[in-house]
């Protein structure tokens, strides 16, 4: 009864839903078409609109020619005859109405008539072409068309024609009803034949299926049953034969393996067990080896139908056995577990444990399986394991390398041990000896036997000859507590002395290796980065001055051009002081005479324009120097030119502060022979913190622009150059920030030493600079500051290189 609840159901399901679907179908099909036949209709009465108008204005036109006024009523009347024509009017570009087939508009203004069709008309007298818009009149919807006609006698002459748009509506729905009755016929049509098909393919072929189904739940047997059709019922009942024959055959199977499994259980010398993860550990399963390792039957302990497992373990192991199950189970590993439990008959066996938690494929945890051995005997024998290694260690802690005794006046009572022999000692030779006539050479023993022999513990290391011996000396008593004399152990430290010795110049040795690593970083970083700003200056170079040459040289032509326009049209000025009305509101419209002052400005200013950019891109090739990677003779100032050219945008006033000036002091020097790429980068980076330091100096207050620095002074960088001993030249770049503190003075030239917040700065810019001018140019690299009164670098260089051609590398 179920099943074929069900089949009709679905069946009512399909139908449904199919009927949903045309119906959705049918409206949307209907909406479009409603819009295709209004939007048809509409057309084609602008087309006679159209037609009407132009005809209309031909008639008009005629007559106006012929100053005939009088027929031009009749004829307008004529042409408002047509079904969806409302009104049709000729009127003036002025908005008068000359001729109306409506009494109402006769000898007035259109603005009085309607306040819209007075700037339409204007609309269409400028664009001189047809015009339509949708119009509110009258308080019905209408549809608007007017056509300019050709100007007669010097006069402007406009045709409108207002068309009916609820008719155009009127006419879509008669054709929309029509087409409504016809798709409600076939949609009928088409939901009977689906019912019939339904019966036939799909429901009928289910209730074949789903008696077989009945059948097979009483005999245990399965019948295919025979469709008619070949589809995806006829699949489903295969699929359902074959479920069927592959279940008996899967239960045929799971007997089989738990006939094995039950024979490995019970040959299995521990107890294999599942259970739950839970306080009591409750288990669903365990083997009846538990029996021989709690006393306890396994029936007892399923489902704590007695007592729970967890009620076996010895109360001082339980919460460590948690708390290892616990992790193991949270890092899904398995656990190894060690602990005792309590047996039956009162006694404590120790059991090992091991097993893992099961899961699901969404990762729950389903169970915990595992197997539980008694390890009672092997932790016997590991209790007399640990016994002989304790007896084994007292004899090792009686005997060491070097032992021995001595007593209050520190005479030997006691000595034996390797150690002996790299002293060149015998036992039987040093007993007896005292300790201050052998170690009389070694202050540091001496001390340390001192203090044992006052009560004291002494461990420490001392040189005896050319041997190290770590020392420990311990204090004999007597029952009363008097010091009697001292024990004392002492091992051969020499070779571990030497290997720390070794690890030192290791460590040394190491140290110069970071270093040199870390200014190869450098190189390879300063490398890298100006081989990316030469791709990159030579990316703008292609992409920008190309079309900036053609604009700048195109600019010329274009003012003259320009020029020469202007003057023609002071000329028509001149000689037509009165243009037509078209040609004067043109004029009014544009604002020639501003037009005229600013084509000039706007030309002038794309002149400064091209000539900025060409200089930019011009200081970023002489600032990056891709083309010269070896030494070459350069002028120092240019290079310091084209860097604040390259840095111009950051010196100039921003919304915070003032433009910061530059102050050059430049004295006649000579072509200098140096690396130009890596020099124009040692400027760029001392200006850059120059500018850093000044923008760190400015107030900060929101909205609030300072125009000088908080001592009074305009932010302000000295750049100086000089020749020193003829063969040097050096350069002074200077500021008026806050000044650095001797602490980061001191470190400015170290590798990735920053005081700048992360993501501002590497560390990497002045230890680059440095490297530079001290490596590659023999030169020095300095830096004077007093906090609060600004920063000096200086850079001196030789004017010619000397250095070896592997710098440049």
């Amino acid at each position: 009864m179920k099943i074929a609840s069900r089949q009709q159901s679905l069946s009512k399901q399909l139908l449904i839903r199919f009927g949903l679907s045309l119906m959705t179908l049918g409206l949307t099909t209907l909406s479009i078409n409603y819009r295709l036949i209004q939007a048809d209709l509409e057309h084609k009465v602008l087309e006679q609109a159209h037609s009407v108008t132009v005809s209309l204005g031909f008639a008009a036109t005629k007559l106006l020619e012929q100053q005939t006024l009088e027929p031009l009523q009749q004829v307008v009347q004529n042409y408002a005859t047509l079904p969806t024509v409302q009104t049709v009017a000729l009127v003036s570009d002025q908005g008068a109405v000359l001729a109306s087939s409506s009494i109402t508009w006769q000898n007035r203004q259109l603005d009085q008539i309607h306040p819209k069709l007075a700037n339409l008309v204007a609309d269409a007298v400028r664009q001189s072409s047809s015009l339509t818009r949708p119009l509110r009149f009258n308080g019905q919807s209408v549809l608007l068309h007017i056509t300019p006609l050709q100007p007669t006698a010097g006069q402007r002459t406009l045709v409108i024609a207002i068309l009916d748009r609820q008719k155009i509506r009127e006419s879509a729905r008669q054709t929309l009803l029509a087409s409504t009755a016809t798709l409600l016929l076939g949609t009928t049509a088409i939901l009977g034949l689906m019912w019939l098909l339904l019966q036939r393919l799909v429901l009928r072929p289910l209730n074949q299926l789903s008696q077989n189904i009945k059948v097979s739940q009483t005999t245990g047997l399965f019948q295919l049953p025979l469709l008619p059709f070949n589809n995806e019922i006829a699949a489903l009942a295969e699929t359902f034969h074959t479920v069927f024959q592959q279940r008996q055959q899967s239960e045929k199977i799971l007997t089989e393996s738990e006939k094995r499994f039950r024979t490995l259980v019970e040959n299995t010398p521990g107890a294999i067990y599942r259970c739950a993860f839970d306080s009591q550990w409750s288990m669903d399963f365990i083997s009846d080896a538990i029996t021989d390792i709690s006393g306890y039957p396994a029936s007892t302990l399923i489902h704590n139908r007695v007592r729970s497992f967890a009620s076996l373990i010895h109360p001082d192991d339980t919460a460590s056995v948690e708390r290892e199950v616990a992790r193991c189970v949270e890092k899904r590993q398995p656990y190894l577990l060690e602990y005792r439990i309590v047996h039956a008959d009162g006694s404590i066996h120790w059991v090992r444990e091991r097993g893992q938690g099961v899961f699901d494929a969404e990762g729950t945890l389903l169970h915990l399986d595992g197997v539980i051995f008694d390890i009672s005997s092997l932790k016997q024998v590991e209790a007399a394991l640990r016994q002989s290694e304790e007896r084994l260690r007292t004899v090792i802690r009686a005997a060491p390398i070097l032992l021995f005794a001595i007593d209050a006046s520190g005479q030997l009572t006691f000595a034996d041990g390797c150690g002996l022999a790299l002293l060149d000692l015998e036992p039987d030779t040093v007993v007896g000896t005292s300790v201050y006539d052998l170690y009389r050479k070694s202050p540091e023993a001496l001390q340390q036997i001192q203090q044992a022999l006052q009560g004291a513990e002494v461990t420490g290391t001392v040189e005896v000859g050319d041997i190290f011996f770590e020392s420990r000396y311990r204090p004999v008593r007597d029952a009363a507590g008097t010091v009697t004399g001292a024990i004392g152990v002492s091992i051969d430290m020499t070779d571990r002395k030497r290997a720390e010795a070794q690890l030192q110049q290791k460590t040394a040795a190491l140290e110069q290796a970071l270093l040199e690593l870390q200014r190869t970083q450098l190189q390879m970083v300063q490398s890298e980065k100006m081989s990316s700003l030469g791709q990159m200056v030579a990316g703008i170079a292609h992409e920008i001055n190309n079309p900036v040459n053609f604009i700048h040289g195109n600019l010329s032509h274009i003012s003259c051009y320009a020029q020469e326009l202007l003057e023609l049209i002071a000329l028509y000025q001149q000689h037509l002081p009165e243009p037509p009305p078209a040609i004067a509101a043109q004029i009014d419209a544009i604002d020639l005479e501003f037009l005229s002052q600013d084509l000039t400005k706007a030309l002038q200013s794309m002149q400064t324009g091209t000539n900025r950019i060409r200089e930019i891109v011009l200081s970023l090739r002489n600032f990056s120097r891709i083309d010269e990677a070896e030494v070459k003779e350069v002028d120092i100032h240019e290079g310091i030119d084209n860097t604040l050219t390259i840095l111009g945008h950051r010196l100039k006033a921003k919304p915070h502060r003032s433009e910061i000036r530059v102050v050059r002091d430049y004295q006649p020097l000579p072509l200098v022979e140096c690396y130009p790429g890596p020099l124009n980068q040692v400027f760029m980076n001392i200006l850059a913190n120059a500018i850093d330091a000044l923008e760190a100096t400015f107030p900060q207050a929101a909205g609030a622009a300072s125009l000088t620095l908080p001592s009074g002074d305009p932010a302000t960088i000295w750049i100086t150059t000089s020749v020193r001993d003829h063969d040097r030249v050096a350069i002074h770049i200077r500021d008026n920030g806050e000044g650095i503190p001797d602490s980061v003075r001191r470190r400015l030239f170290d590798p990735f030493f920053t005081t700048k917040p992360v993501g501002k700065g590497t560390g990497l810019g002045l230890s680059i600079s440095y490297q530079i001018i001290t490596e590659r140019h023999g030169g020095e690299l300095y830096c004077h500051s007093t906090p609060g009164q600004g920063a000096e670098f200086v850079i001196i260089i030789p004017v010619k290189q000397t250095l070896s051609e592997a710098f440049s590398d």
